[in-house]
């Protein structure tokens, strides 16, 4: 997993900024090799994406980069002699997991932290354009960011409930809705790393 400048975080310092709470979400991209358009868009703006998710929001998304999956682990807990591995089509363990049909893939999974049972899950269309695809990652950092800046603003605020409004209201969307598993999306992230097998 390759993990970017998303919200100021980087590679060597993602697991202090989860434990230390900087960030208020953490944004997951899922698609696999059959998104070739979504793909080739993620990898040509993947920097800017990652500055357009503000500095409240983590975003990252699976690669063949097997070192950085590591950092789902805290020091001194990755199974000894494991290399664990994510690659972008095995990110679709993770939506299967949440029961996210593939036909909602690619997506975006937002979670409040890796401890999160209840993601909001926003749905991308393969078929967009660059600039289809472009307006619809502005128009859900912008909705994130205001929903952010409330939830500060009023206490015991449903971020999730509140981001799904948010997605719904977006004009041209695929899909957006909140995901329910049983585990959590850092349980699941580490089962994937590990080759585990996961019951849906």
């Amino acid at each position: 997993m390759v993990l970017y400048q998303g919200g100021g975080g980087n590679i060597g310092d993602l697991r202090q900024r989860i434990d230390g709470g900087r960030f208020q979400l953490y944004g997951i991209l899922i698609y696999s090799d059959v998104d070739m358009n979504f793909v080739e868009f993620v990898k040509n703006t993947h920097k800017s994406l990652a500055t357009m998710s503000g500095e409240k929001i983590f975003l990252f998304w699976f690669e063949n980069f097997p070192w950085d999956s590591q950092i789902l682990w805290k020091p001194g807990e990755l199974p000894a002699n494991r290399k664990p591995e994510i690659t972008r089509s095995e990110s679709l363990k993770l939506a299967r997991s949440f029961g996210i049909p593939m036909k909602d893939t690619p997506c975006i999974l937002f979670c409040k932290n890796l401890e999160d049972t209840e993601p909001v899950v926003y749905t991308f269309d393969n078929k967009w354009s660059n600039a289809e695809m472009a307006a619809h990652f502005k128009e859900v950092f912008d909705g994130t960011e205001e929903v952010l800046k409330k939830s500060e603003r009023v206490p015991a605020f449903n971020i999730h409930d509140e981001l799904v409004q948010r997605f719904m209201s977006i004009e041209i969307k695929k899909a957006a809705r909140r995901a329910v598993s049983t585990r959590s999306v850092g349980d699941i992230l580490r089962a994937i790393a590990l080759g585990e097998k996961l019951m849906v």
